[in-house]
């Protein structure tokens, strides 16, 4: 379902509740652009403005973009170029290696700690800040009971150490300068710069307990991360403790403490990865989508590696550091690079299979995968096509020519980051970041590695006999009373393959968003009774319940709506028919 603000309004009318309605939208555009272009670069540093983060050219205290609210932490002119680029390809770090990176503790003793890749998709889906919205917008839909493969763009890390440190942000502190244009050179206008943020940022964090998170947004995140459904172990979500201040609720103690910690290895990550990887990689299925039928039909995915529009070598700054330290960059294009192309999930049932990929960066930049699609049986392949099937590619990149950038970075323009910790944070923060900050000095490999992931679109047919159930999913057979669930019917959904990408509550109707592939599923749910209004499509007989309608958009896609004893349900969806929306409603109503 490609628009969930009309579906959302449309199931405040059809279930026949308050007219009031109103929502934003729920779902991220991870879709991007064909072509990157100064133009996504300009876009970019617009939003960035608006979520209260300045950009400036090196050497300058005018920002490019004049931010009303600007908070400690800013980006100079070529790491918001980075940023734009990795959102642009969504391409960065895994959410296995943001938890290597950034840890939180435990929240009680003999507790599991929160992952710091879910904690940050937690705030990224619920916070209602300009910096969290734009982090949604930027990380799309996910499968977030799979978060350490979801890919987390640096963009996302920073915008939410920005966060938290504009939410710790004293009054009068002031938010984040340009460089000093009096330095001597552009190294070190650029380690002023990055030095002076970071102190900000690390100054307003460790005030973070004085203000921290409201207990409302604190609470949604927690509530979306034990609806994921992660296989997580004992998070001892309900020992998160709150104390009332002026009517506000505040969160206590280790909460505050391993959030700010989080946030603070964030900023500094972020500020790493976008001076080492002003690159990324655009991948491109040929062909655009691939179809299946009785025979074996072949398929290519080409990675090419490409650098901020325009540029052909390093950020001024850092070659201005090179030359002032001996050291000789590599090229800007990885080269040699090590490569790992991975299919890790397909939908609705095997759609392709690989048959050979480029283990190694060629001289150009470029790398291919070699695929087939699956021949279909003769009977299948005469059924009716369906266009939902997707096979999902993960392609990560290691460079190998990165210890002299890497020791660049961490022994001359980051050399300052352990004075600074022991200046700034309070013992228990302290304690928590130190050793992190230590470890990211280290020659990591983990910040060398770029992670790129990719649909290969697949369409298939399914036998004329076969259509109320894709491959995979259940025939649903009501039997007994049908009733309106109390939350939303993530288990009776699953069954049809799609997956939970969110929910919330309006006017009293619980809207539940899920995806299966490039198709979309929204589900209203109310529990209070009233008469079915007038069917504007075609009437349907769903046994047991008062009145049921399926009309094809009304609700701003196909969908069907069904009235019982104690409340109704709103079925709606792009990507699904009339008879598989029809069984998805009678399986969430018998479950």
């Amino acid at each position: 379902m490609r628009r969930f603000k009309p579906f959302i309004a449309a199931s405040c009318v059809v279930l026949a509740v308050a007219s009031g309605c109103t929502s934003s939208t729920a779902k991220g555009d991870a879709s991007a652009p064909k072509e990157f272009t100064s133009a996504t670069i300009d876009s970019f540093v617009a939003d960035l403005a608006e979520a209260g983060v300045a950009v400036y050219p090196t050497g300058s205290t005018t920002p490019v973009v004049k931010v009303d609210s600007p908070g400690p932490l800013a980006l100079s002119q070529e790491q918001a170029g980075s940023a734009a680029l990795g959102a642009w390809a969504h391409a960065g770090l895994s959410g296995s290696d943001v938890d290597k990176l950034a840890a939180m503790p435990p929240l009680a003793l003999g507790a599991q700690p929160i992952p710091a890749a879910l904690l940050i998709a937690g705030w990224s889906q619920v916070a209602p800040s300009p910096a969290a919205k734009m982090a949604k917008k930027i990380l799309g839909e996910q499968d977030w009971s799979h978060y350490q493969q979801a890919v987390f763009p640096a963009a996302v890390l920073a915008l939410f150490a920005a966060d938290v440190a504009a939410m710790g942000r004293s009054a009068g502190t002031g938010g984040a300068g340009g460089g000093a244009a009096a330095a001597d050179s552009v190294c070190e206008q650029f380690k002023g710069f990055i030095s002076s943020t970071i102190e900000k940022v690390f100054a307003a964090i460790g005030r973070f307990e004085v203000k921290g998170f409201t207990g409302d947004v604190l609470k949604d995140i927690f509530i979306f991360i034990r609806d994921t459904g992660a296989v997580l172990g004992n998070l001892a979500l309900d020992t998160v403790k709150f104390l009332v201040v002026n009517g506000v609720e505040v969160a206590l103690g280790p909460v505050l403490n391993g959030i700010a910690a989080v946030a603070g290895i964030a900023a500094v990550v972020s500020s790493i990865v976008l001076i080492l990887q002003p690159w990324t990689a655009d991948v491109r299925p040929d062909p655009l989508i691939s179809r299946r039928d009785e025979s074996a039909h072949a398929g290519t995915v080409t990675l090419t590696m490409r650098g901020i529009t325009g540029n052909t070598d390093w950020p001024a700054e850092l070659t201005g550091c090179a030359g002032a330290a001996g050291v000789t960059l590599p090229s800007l294009r990885p080269k040699d690079a090590n490569l790992s192309w991975t299919i890790t999930n397909q939908h609705p049932a095997p759609m392709i299979v690989e048959k050979s990929d480029t283990a190694v960066l060629k001289d150009d930049g470029t790398a291919t995968m070699r695929f087939e699609t699956l021949p279909e049986t003769p009977d299948v392949a005469k059924g009716e096509e369906q266009i939902d099937g997707v096979a999902l590619l993960d392609i990560v990149v290691h460079r190998k020519d990165l210890d002299q950038v890497h020791k660049l970075i961490t022994g001359e323009i980051f050399k300052f980051l352990p004075a600074l910790v022991d200046k700034t944070f309070g013992g228990t923060i302290r304690d928590i970041v130190d050793p992190q900050i230590q470890k990211l000095l280290q020659p990591l490999t983990t910040l060398r590695d770029m992670t790129v992931k990719t649909v290969i679109p697949v369409n298939y047919h399914t036998k004329e006999d076969d259509k109320t159930a894709k491959p995979g999913g259940p025939s649903a057979s009501p039997i007994g009373k049908l009733t309106v669930p109390d939350g939303c019917p993530t288990t009776a959904v699953s069954g049809f393959g799609f997956q939970s990408i969110g929910s919330q509550v309006v006017d009293g109707v619980l809207t539940c968003f899920y995806s299966r592939g490039r198709a979309q599923l929204g589900v209203g749910i109310t529990h209070q009774k009233a008469s079915a209004p007038p069917c504007p499509g075609e009437s349907i007989d769903v046994p047991g319940a008062d009145a049921a309608c399926f009309d094809n958009g009304a609700f701003g896609d196909p969908g069907v709506r069904v009235f019982v004893s104690d409340g109704g349900l709103l079925v709606a969806g792009g990507g699904a028919g009339r008879d598989e929306l029809i069984a998805i409603a009678e399986q969430i109503l018998v479950s």
